[in-house]
């Protein structure tokens, strides 16, 4: 290939593991600023606890394990935001019809309900701080996506067993 065509093709930009560091802190602060905001004060539910909500409001009916691996942190993690949801009465725990072992997790009205006060409340300033951004959050989605996935295969490489997080690709749509 001859040097001028060389040079059209785009290179992708070098990615240094400072770029990651840089990452995870900003990732740091995001959830640290979430965890303060009013909203889930007023809504007497945590940060955990909203995404293990927005979790069930997308496959309702998951058991412990499966959420877990959906969220992607430990089954004790799950274990001690399920409770708190199941004391607060957001959700119903009840064991399965074909493994009494097994717990299913079930959204209640009154959870479905505290889900939809949080998210309406943060849908207008996130759209207004996004606006015109969307491709933007698009791409960040994509690219933690992608990170999570080579994390999981970084720890499984050195005897980890780990399970990213299902997530919903952006084919597949956001139920609302």
């Amino acid at each position: 290939m001859s040097e001028p065509a060389a040079s059209q093709h785009k290179q992708a930009p070098k990615v240094a593991a400072k770029d990651l560091a840089e990452l995870v802190a900003r990732m740091s602060r995001l959830l640290t600023g979430l965890a303060v905001i009013p909203t889930f004060k007023a809504a007497e539910v945590g940060l955990a606890e909203w995404v293990a909500l927005c979790a069930l409001a997308e496959a309702d009916g998951l058991g412990n394990k499966q959420l877990a691996r959906r969220l992607g942190v430990t089954g004790q993690r799950v274990n001690q935001v399920t409770s708190e949801l199941d004391d607060a009465g957001l959700i119903s725990t009840t064991p399965a019809p074909d493994d009494a072992r097994r717990i299913v997790l079930r959204l209640t009205s009154e959870g479905r309900h505290r889900l939809a006060a949080i998210n309406r409340e943060l849908e207008a300033p996130l759209a207004a701080a996004l606006a015109g951004r969307e491709a933007a959050l698009a791409n960040g989605l994509n690219c933690t996506r992608l990170l999570i996935d080579f994390v999981a295969r970084m720890a499984e490489e050195n005897g980890h067993k780990v399970h990213p997080p299902r997530h919903a690709r952006p084919s597949e749509g956001h139920k609302r």
